[in-house]
């Protein structure tokens, strides 16, 4: 349970004056993964918009509604940003920030070579004693755990915060596409250490 105002604290929200015992149980930014007492962030895609999904979420049990949108008249508070990607990555970053970051955070860039570079890393680093969690286009390791990737390089900010806070793992290593920086998948993550593969053309 988070407080409202806690998570809007010096962000770009208006209104940003929230009840001070008004509070959350998470924060969804798809209306099917919504649950109950979720701040729901609609996010404007490039195949769909989250801001048409706005009753849907509300229907599922959210709380509260984050949006670009000038939007009134909705059964929950409303609260307009000028960029939903961006305030979405602050917010969960704040509601999965722990006491002290776990892991060291190791994000990989460039044009070329971020995956074969991850998995270089993450084999010294586990040969070397340490647990190493890995965020890539192949796939997903966190505590020993292998999953596939999905379409993304880079995974969405709220899957990438909630999969940071699942780790246990000394280290992460996480590849960071272009994409990725462009659209603040990553906003909110505070890397130890950023490596630059190279700038060429993406072919």
């Amino acid at each position: 349970m988070h407080y409202l105002h806690v998570l809007f604290n010096q962000l770009p929200i208006s209104p940003n004056e929230v009840d001070h015992t008004f509070t959350v149980t998470g924060i969804s930014d798809n209306s099917l993964r919504t649950q109950p007492g979720d701040l729901f962030v609609a996010v404007s895609g490039f195949t769909s918009d989250g801001h048409d999904y706005i009753d849907n979420a509300i229907n599922k049990g959210a709380k509260a509604i984050v949006g670009e949108r000038d939007i009134s008249g909705l059964s929950v508070p409303y609260f307009k940003t000028p960029n939903a990607r961006y305030t979405l990555a602050q917010l969960v970053a704040r509601f999965y920030k722990r006491e002290g970051q776990k892991q060291t955070i190791i994000g990989i860039t460039g044009t070329n070579g971020k995956t074969t570079t991850s998995f270089m890393l993450k084999h010294i680093l586990e040969q070397a004693g340490y647990s190493c969690a890995l965020f890539g286009s192949v796939q997903t390791v966190i505590n020993g755990i292998v999953s596939p990737s999905q379409t993304n390089t880079t995974l969405g900010a709220l899957d990438l915060h909630q999969h940071l806070a699942k780790s246990n793992d000394d280290f992460a290593v996480m590849e960071v596409s272009s994409h990725a920086l462009t659209q603040y998948r990553v906003a909110g993550i505070k890397f130890d250490l950023a490596l630059f593969t190279n700038l060429s053309q993406d072919t």
